[in-house]
């Protein structure tokens, strides 16, 4: 066999193996699953439309007035790591929502696509319609991954205030960065194209972004931010991607503030 024939082979195997693996580099769900709940939480399940169970974790409002953050966590999580955020927001007078995705945590048996992330995350939202919590209390709260279900939400309507840490334009943008000699943008069946819908999103937005982001460059959450009309930018000097949402930091504070401004 020639070199061409076992270059171009070698390429075609490369294609299909990108094709059949694409979903589990866009959701590479933890085996772990959520943990002990902590003092302050509680477990809910609710029913997508398709019949698949959502799980979250609750963290009430301390009253009826109060606003409540649903918080959709990146790709590499499970809700149960995120419970200290739940807890601070719960400190600060916030209710929160911590919503798990169908093949993480406790949502097994199924595998996670962006339509069925949606679905998920419209199943909690409708979980607090029937709490009686409406649109007007709820900001939406999204990380890496989860960016791009939030800003899916609030194209939908479902929040007065939006934040968005570390958003990617789309996940063909961010594969392409990686695998730049492969067809990627026809590969990769998940879109979640966030700067495609920017001009839907019509609430408050805060977009926060380290500017040593290695995973999702800050270029990105700059165009999201541009996108998205009265957006707000903050760039954190020096952060990676994963700074843990500035936990008891001026991050947090920023983040804290915008939310009781916001809603």
């Amino acid at each position: 066999m020639s070199a061409l024939r076992i270059g171009t082979a070698t390429y075609v195997g490369l294609l299909a193996f990108v094709a059949v693996k694409a979903n589990d580099v866009v959701f590479p769900a933890p085996s772990s699953d959520d943990g002990p709940i902590v003092k302050g939480a509680r477990a809910i399940t609710a029913r997508a439309a398709d019949g698949h169970p959502v799980h979250a974790l609750v963290f009430d409002p301390p009253d009826s007035r109060a606003p409540v953050v649903v918080q959709f966590h990146g790709n590499g999580e499970v809700v149960g790591w995120n419970q200290p955020l739940g807890l601070e927001l719960k400190r600060r007078g916030f209710g929160a929502v911590l919503v798990e995705y169908r093949g993480y945590g406790k949502s097994t048996g199924v595998r996670p696509s962006e339509d069925g992330l949606y679905a998920d995350a419209e199943a909690v939202i409708q979980w607090l319609r029937a709490a009686g919590v409406g649109p007007g209390r709820t900001v939406l709260w999204g990380f890496s991954l989860g960016t791009g279900v939030a800003a899916e939400m609030a194209a939908r309507g479902a929040g007065s205030a939006l934040v968005l840490q570390a958003p990617f334009t789309s996940v063909p943008d961010v594969a392409s960065r990686v695998a730049w000699f492969l067809p990627v943008r026809t590969l990769v069946r998940e879109r979640f194209d966030t700067l495609s819908k920017a001009a839907r999103i019509t609430i408050p937005t805060l977009v926060i972004h380290g500017s040593a982001d290695p995973v999702i460059p800050f270029r990105m959450g700059e165009a999201v931010s541009r996108a998205i009309a009265g957006a707000k930018l903050v760039r954190v000097r020096g952060g990676g991607h994963d700074y843990t949402y500035g936990r008891g930091g001026w991050v947090f504070d920023e983040i804290a503030a915008f939310v009781r401004g916001g809603a």
